[in-house]
């Protein structure tokens, strides 16, 4: 079979004590969990990183450094590896999409461009930035069921039109 007898013997003895699942290979070391930080600094780290994505690992550690957050610039990178902002542009997504959920608001919705806050979005697009609401969509790169209407105003319609009938069939005579 080509194995020393020691061997055949300690893989008989496994055999006997374990089964089977006694030959695979063990991992004898325990495993290291990534040097992970708290979730306080890691959620720190997050948001500095939205917050002012034009900075780099080191500006940003030593920004964190005097809030009182102590982390390390390759700390920071790690950090910024495992949710996907490592480069510019991914952190520049992560705060327009920030800022794109900040601008739903339950009475008004901010229109992105001048910063002045409407009720529907539509009839402002049209009048102040000569734009299509999908014209807005693609330019501040917003998924296609982005509201341009605000919630309360668009359940006080809903409400109206139920109460006065549309959107129902004639009733058969």
């Amino acid at each position: 079979m080509g194995m020393s007898r020691d061997t055949f013997y300690r893989y008989k003895s496994a055999v006997e004590d374990g089964g089977v699942e006694a030959l695979f290979e063990r991992i004898r070391r325990k495993p290291n969990l990534a040097n992970r930080v708290d979730q306080a600094t890691e959620d720190a780290v997050i948001q500095s990183a939205t917050d002012f994505p034009a900075y780099g690992q080191a500006r940003t550690s030593n920004e964190l450094r005097k809030l009182g957050v102590f982390v390390s610039p390759s700390g920071v990178r790690s950090i910024w590896l495992r949710h996907d902002l490592a480069n510019f542009k991914n952190r520049l997504k992560a705060l327009e999409a920030k800022v794109a959920d900040a601008s739903v608001g339950k009475d008004a919705i901010i229109c992105l461009d001048c910063g002045k806050g409407f009720k529907t979005l539509k009839r402002h697009l049209n009048a102040e930035h000569d734009m299509s609401p999908a014209e807005y969509r693609a330019r501040w790169q917003l998924s296609k069921d982005y509201p341009l209407v605000a919630p309360s105003y668009s359940k006080r319609r809903s409400a109206t039109a139920k109460k006065i009938g549309l959107g129902r069939k004639p009733k058969a005579k």
